[in-house]
């Protein structure tokens, strides 16, 4: 009887069910939620609609991506990562229908919910965070936008990576974390899905995309789940692995995915996240992955973009430098302009890609 007290009192504590999550679920998966954390000052970047979607992978695709080395590496650390009980969500303060939307559907997660004050786009040149602009710079490509869509490019950037700086901090090897944006749609059943995907997330993996839109590259596939987010990023008429609106990162991985990142130029977080063009993660230290169209954990949508006006184009990134390897060499990709429209009502898109 003694034991049966003492696991009540443990875990007794019922978690309501409320709209998009199944809080009675994964109740037995988040018990150990960590205490209340502070926050910092970050930001966000609308997404447009989850994208095209593509088609089912084929055994060839599954045999490329295997040969090519995208999915077998080493296992780096000794620590299985956990499932995560930490959610961080970046919200500007004056986006106070995204923070209602976001606080709505994370009420009932059983672990720790926390939003994130974001960076604003008159912020960028103040201190601390001037000292970001100063060392990294604007990348070059940014120089036909507006000095707005310059400024909130890097408030986006800025955002992500302040966050990163601080969990490398909070978070021991083994320990995750769900980083997200405010404009993410959570399906009915998101976090019964959750453990799932972290069962069938890549080995040794440092960070994975759970949010996105876009296509896929067959070159860059994992397996039916997962691939490669890698350069070009607009590639036979599609846009591939766009989006920063949802990812997992792990204690042990955040220092590469902070060093790939902080070795570019500030711009859109999305892009810099990605591998060069012939990376692999054993030219790159950084083992990166994103699940692929139609296996996607969450999707975005519903509000439009906070650093684009509608129909306004998203880059020129026509020659990049997408920062040094691990080898210490410099890989450029080129890329056609891209041209999109923030708002999903100029491109329709069902479930399985098809315009």
């Amino acid at each position: 009887m003694l034991v049966v007290a003492v696991f009540v009192l443990l875990y007794g504590p019922a978690v309501s069910k409320v709209s998009n999550v199944d809080a009675t679920h994964m109740k037995s998966t988040f018990q150990d939620a960590p205490a209340q954390m502070t926050s910092r000052r970050l930001d966000l970047v609308g997404t447009p609609p989850q994208g095209m979607r593509a088609e089912p992978s084929s055994t060839e695709a599954l045999l490329l991506g295997k040969d090519m080395g995208m999915r077998a590496h080493t296992q780096r650390d000794t620590e299985t990562p956990h499932v995560p009980s930490r959610i961080f969500y970046i919200n500007l303060g004056k986006s106070t229908d995204r923070r209602a939307h976001m606080e709505m559907a994370l009420s009932g997660f059983p672990g720790h919910v926390e939003r994130v004050p974001a960076v604003s786009a008159s912020e960028v040149n103040r201190p601390p965070f001037s000292n970001y602009m100063r060392v990294n710079g604007l990348d070059s490509h940014l120089g036909s936008k507006t000095k707005a869509v310059q400024a909130k490019t890097a408030s986006c950037w800025l955002s992500h990576v302040l966050l990163w700086e601080r969990l490398q901090s909070e978070l021991e090897p083994q320990d995750t974390a769900l980083v997200m944006e405010d404009d993410v749609k959570f399906p009915e059943n998101w976090t019964r899905a959750l453990p799932e995907t972290m069962r069938d997330a890549p080995d040794g993996w440092d960070a994975l995309k759970v949010c996105g839109w876009g296509h896929y590259r067959q070159a860059d596939v994992v397996d039916d789940n997962w691939a490669v987010p890698r350069w070009p990023f607009y590639e036979d008429g599609r846009m591939l692995y766009a989006g920063s609106c949802g990812y997992i990162v792990s204690g042990s991985g955040l220092p590469r995915l902070l060093k790939r990142v902080l070795g570019q130029e500030i711009k859109d977080i999305d892009v810099a996240m990605m591998l060069p063009e012939e990376g692999t993660v054993a030219t790159t230290g950084l083992a990166i992955y994103e699940q692929r169209p139609g296996r996607r954990l969450l999707s975005t949508g519903g509000f439009g973009s906070t650093i684009r006006e509608w129909g306004e184009q998203y880059s020129d990134y026509n020659s990049i430098d997408m920062g040094t390897t691990a080898s210490g060499s410099v890989t450029v990709t080129k890329v056609v302009g891209i041209f999109f429209y923030v708002s999903g009502k100029l491109h329709s898109v069902d479930r399985d890609g098809r315009r």
